[in-house]
Order: structure tokens, then C-alpha cells, then sequence
């Protein structure tokens, strides 16, 4: 994993965050743009590169599909023995409480990237 530091945060490129998390660049892109119930995830735009906070990796509330569905929140944790990143139920996120990894990304104040 390539990562890349602007202004002291931790970054990586859209396709890598996609390959990690077993998404696409569209559903990744999509999520940038328009976000979910919850919140849009945060980036950096530079030039024609999107670049994604690597706390957007384990702290993005990602919610099950459908309008107002967000009974269930989930992030992705690292296996350590697969080492690959697994989308799991977060209980404490799910129940109305912030977990630390999703205080941690929600806390992220993003420089202005290129419009």
C-alpha cells in the first residue's frame, strides 16, 4: 500500500482503497461524491487524483443499501490472518455510540484539494 502524507494525513489513492476494501473504483467514487445516509467520505482531490485518508479504511460508517437504512453500521478491520480487510458489524456504532476508529475519521478536517 502506497501512502502518501498532505499536511500531516495519511492518504491513498482511490483504486488502492478500492482494491483493499473489495470494491470498485465506481461504488468508491460514488461514495466520495454523493456518500450514504450517514455521511460522505472524505478525500483530497489532486489534480485527477482522488486521494482517500487511510482512517477512511477502518473508520467510514458504511451502511446496508436503501433509503434510511442505518439500523446496521459496519467498518472494515484488518484480518491478521489474512492480513486483507473485512467488512464487520461495529456494535457500538450500530447502538448510537461513536467507536474510536469512526471518532478518529469523523475528526479528519480535510485540506482544499484542486475543484
Amino acid at each position: 500500500m502506497r501512502v502518501f502524507t498532505i499536511e500531516g494525513i495519511e492518504v491513498i489513492h482511490i483504486t488502492e482503497f478500492a482494491s483493499l476494501c473489495h470494491r470498485t473504483v465506481t461504488s468508491t467514487r460514488h461514495l466520495l461524491e454523493d456518500g450514504n445516509n450517514i455521511r460522505k467520505m472524505k478525500f483530497f482531490r489532486d489534480r485527477s487524483r482522488l486521494l482517500i485518508p487511510v482512517a477512511e479504511i477502518t473508520g467510514y460508517p458504511l451502511v446496508d443499501s436503501g433509503p434510511g437504512n442505518t439500523d446496521k453500521i459496519y467498518h472494515y478491520k484488518l484480518n491478521p490472518e489474512t492480513n486483507e480487510y473485512e467488512r464487520v458489524l461495529c456494535p457500538e456504532c450500530s447502538f448510537g455510540e461513536k467507536c474510536e476508529a469512526r471518532k478518529v475519521a469523523d475528526a479528519l478536517i480535510m485540506p482544499i484539494g484542486d475543484a
